[in-house]
């Protein structure tokens, strides 16, 4: 064991454990697999319907019965696995974590943007203006499905 495990003795705890040999699912799983059924609803294929679990199941490398576990929070959802479900989902980790007792979103964290001084209304008429320039209007749909999504959250 390193010097700095040995120092450490919370690590040291972890590390030195014994291993019960189940894995519990936790409530933090259950919100996750919430979260990547909710992201994956949301995502809209070029057939302009929503992504079914299938579909994300063939882009990350597992069966849809798996990838269903994991929605109904059965199964745990490893880190690796669930990075790569976010990237094929379009989203952000943090995303996944939302709602979580390690959700991501603390006031300390948030970044700013760097012209803060721009008030509400500006920022939403920008918006509204960048949303009429799509002609798009399956990604106009998928956009705006992204964003009434994350207003619930």
């Amino acid at each position: 064991m390193s010097n700095s495990i040995k120092s450490n003795p919370k690590i040291q705890d972890a590390v030195t454990a014994p291993r019960t040999g189940t894995k519990s699912v936790s409530e933090d799983d259950i919100v996750i697999g919430k979260n990547i059924r909710s992201y994956r609803k949301a995502y809209i294929m070029p057939n302009g319907r929503a992504m079914n679990q299938s579909e994300l199941g063939t882009m990350v490398g597992l069966t849809f019965q798996q990838v269903q576990k994991y929605e109904r929070g059965t199964n745990r959802v490893s880190a690796g696995r669930l990075a790569s479900i976010a990237i094929a989902l379009g989203v952000s980790i943090e995303a996944m974590y939302r709602g979580t007792s390690v959700d991501i979103r603390k006031e300390e964290l948030e970044v700013q943007p760097d012209d803060s001084h721009i008030k509400r209304k500006d920022i939403l008429r920008q918006a509204a203006k960048d949303l009429k320039s799509i002609k798009d209007e399956k990604t106009l749909y998928s956009i705006c499905h992204v964003i009434a999504t994350s207003a619930n959250c």
